[in-house]
């Protein structure tokens, strides 16, 4: 499960699954990603699947440019963790399969006040 993470000093405000297509972003409201800022062109960058299950960064001939982790780029691939710079707005690539994610786990009371145990 891929996602981009719209973040707003440091904070994430919006979240954008990335699945098979990938996504575009720009100012254009045809874009996937829509962004209302000047320094943004219509068609700025898009997001497409490698072909080996992971995701691409391509500037699309921006005025700006594409920024991954404050390093203009032509083409790059994501790595999860990786933050892409669009004019102001930032986002942060993240890439997490099931089980890197934390499973629920049932916790059961003891006889002896205050302590508890889990099963798997």
């Amino acid at each position: 499960m891929a996602k981009l993470l719209h973040l707003v000093d440091g904070v994430v405000t919006n979240e954008f699954e990335l699945a098979g297509e990938g996504l575009t972003i720009g100012r254009s409201s045809h874009s996937a990603v829509q962004i209302d800022d000047i320094s943004v062109s219509a068609n700025h960058a898009r997001v497409v699947p490698d072909g080996s299950g992971g995701f691409m960064v391509e500037d699309l001939d921006s005025t700006n440019g594409t920024y991954i982790n404050d390093e203009r780029i032509e083409r790059h691939a994501l790595r999860s963790d990786d933050h892409l710079r669009v004019g102001w707005t930032v986002f942060k690539f993240v890439e997490r399969t099931e089980s890197e994610l934390e499973k629920t786990a049932r916790v059961k009371k003891t006889w002896i006040p205050g302590v508890y145990v889990t099963r798997k």
